[in-house]
């Protein structure tokens, strides 16, 4: 019997994941990056634009973009038409609400997929972005974007607030031209930490999201496709590599995109890996006007290690069927990142300087 593919990661294919702002204009009651209309952070495009570049060269094939808004970006079109130029995919999440401004489908048009968040019903949606009328916004954006050839998804993100408008949101999302429909799972970062620590969905409700999300694959089969960002832990005891437990072979002779599948640059420049908002102690430090180029081979040595004994960490909880039977492994690693120093004294690795 052959071994399990080992995959670099959570993520399919290797992804530069870009945030250039944290500005946004809205303040959403559960956004992971705490964006909103008054956030300064803006990464300045010659280092997105070298990013992406330097993402390309080390084999990354996808580029998203998410913020902040990526709509506020006014760099936005040249970071798309730069992924293009050296063959990746882009990909951008937006809250849809300013589509209508001059330009921006054009911009649109030229990306391979754009995912709308679109998080309940009138009441749902619209409370937990804080505005009246928001709902009616990313729907009317959907509608420009089906009609204009963009090929569109909608983003939930599941909580207890809005758990029972899954298969309602799924029916919209149809009705209006979405192609996908991707269920993901709020964590406990950012303003949801703060807003919604009570809402965030219990084991039985991760069960019963992920049952729903079968069933809904199954009746959209022919026309949507149906995602939850969820996997059993006995996936993850099969596959370690999914969760970074086991450590590719001679990884400092290996390109980036073989060892680390989502490359995250944050708005302040910080680059990690995962997730935005991984734990310090694994990024691999701040681009700078050296690049992604100078950071990689400190880190490959020392904080590649640190990740892999994490995630070797996670993946010997599944072995041992403990935890949550459902997870996200990023959502999983990242959680895990802020609270398991203990694991990095025990291999000597608490870091004690910043890459230079």
């Amino acid at each position: 019997m052959d071994a399990p593919v080992m995959h670099p990661g959570p993520g399919g294919a290797p992804t530069l994941h870009l945030h250039p702002t944290r500005r946004c204009n809205l303040a959403c009651g559960h956004c992971y990056s705490s964006s909103s209309p008054y956030a300064a952070d803006r990464l300045e495009p010659a280092l997105a634009l070298g990013a992406i570049r330097q993402a390309a060269q080390w084999g990354y094939r996808r580029l998203a973009i998410s913020g902040g808004e990526p709509l506020l970006y006014p760099w936005l079109g040249e970071l798309v038409d730069t992924a293009a130029g050296f063959g990746m995919q882009s990909g951008v999440v937006t809250n849809g609400l300013l589509t209508g401004r001059p330009g921006v489908l054009d911009i649109l048009k030229r990306c391979d997929s754009v995912a709308v968040s679109i998080d309940g019903l009138h009441a749902a949606h619209d409370a937990l972005r804080g505005r009246p009328g928001a709902l009616s916004g990313a729907l009317a954006a959907l509608d420009s974007m089906v009609d204009a050839g963009i090929p569109t998804s909608v983003v939930c993100g599941v909580s207890r607030f809005n758990v029972d408008e899954v298969e309602h949101v799924a029916a919209m999302a149809r009705a209006h031209g979405a192609s996908m429909l991707q269920l993901h799972v709020v964590a406990s970062s950012g303003r949801a930490r703060d807003n919604l620590g009570a809402q965030l969905l219990d084991e039985r409700g991760l069960q019963e999201l992920y049952m729903t999300a079968r069933l809904l694959a199954c009746l959209y089969h022919e026309t949507m496709q149906v995602h939850v960002d969820l996997v059993h832990r006995d996936v993850i005891a099969a596959l370690p590599g999914l969760v970074y437990g086991a450590p590719v072979e001679h990884a400092a002779l290996r390109s980036p995109a073989e060892v680390l599948g989502m490359l995250v640059v944050e708005p302040d420049g910080n680059v990690n890996p995962v997730c935005f908002g991984f734990g310090a102690e694994y990024g691999l430090g701040r681009i700078g006007s050296g690049g992604l180029a100078r950071l990689w081979s400190p880190w490959v040595t020392r904080g590649y290690v640190r990740l892999t004994a994490l995630g070797r960490q996670l993946w010997e909880q599944a072995r041992r069927h403990e935890g949550a039977r459902l997870l996200n492994p990023s959502d999983a690693l990242n959680q895990a990142s802020h609270t398991s120093r203990v694991v990095l004294e025990q291999i000597g690795l608490a870091k004690r300087e910043e890459v230079v």
